[in-house]
């Protein structure tokens, strides 16, 4: 069970990760396309939702927080998939190897930066805020 939860959490997150990235339809595609083999009278309802929430992740400024909800949602549904249709493992891992590999998937951050003389540089990945007092 905890290797099903895991698996589906995994899986969750790499879906909703690549809404946000130029992957998106070979995402979406690939997730349609599990429901279609292990339960096609689902895939279209799957579909129509994730171009649903794509929608709504991409228009909200916080998209963040909107990422996390639609992230559980989908480990919710993969849970289910996977605990009725356990064949469908090898399928699930599938899927999360082709969009983590995927042009466009999230490989963590990367700075590179080179500052000279008297240049001042300032690297975030996430808010920053800055204020600087007059001299």
């Amino acid at each position: 069970m905890e290797e099903l939860v895991t698996l589906a959490g995994a899986a969750a997150t790499a879906v909703v990760s690549a809404m946000v990235t130029e992957g998106w339809t070979a995402a979406r595609d690939g997730v349609v396309s599990l429901w279609q083999r292990v339960r096609p009278g689902d895939a279209s309802q799957v579909a129509r939702d994730l171009d649903n929430q794509v929608e709504v992740v991409t228009a909200r400024a916080d998209h963040v927080g909107a990422l996390e909800a639609t992230r559980r949602v989908w480990e919710g549904r993969l849970i289910t998939l996977l605990m009725e249709h356990p064949e469908s493992v090898e399928d699930v891992r599938h899927l999360v190897e082709s969009l983590c590999t995927a042009p466009g998937a999230s490989g963590g951050v990367t700075f590179h930066v080179e500052a000279h003389d008297h240049a001042r540089v300032f690297q975030v990945s996430g808010d920053q805020h800055y204020y600087e007092r007059g001299e």
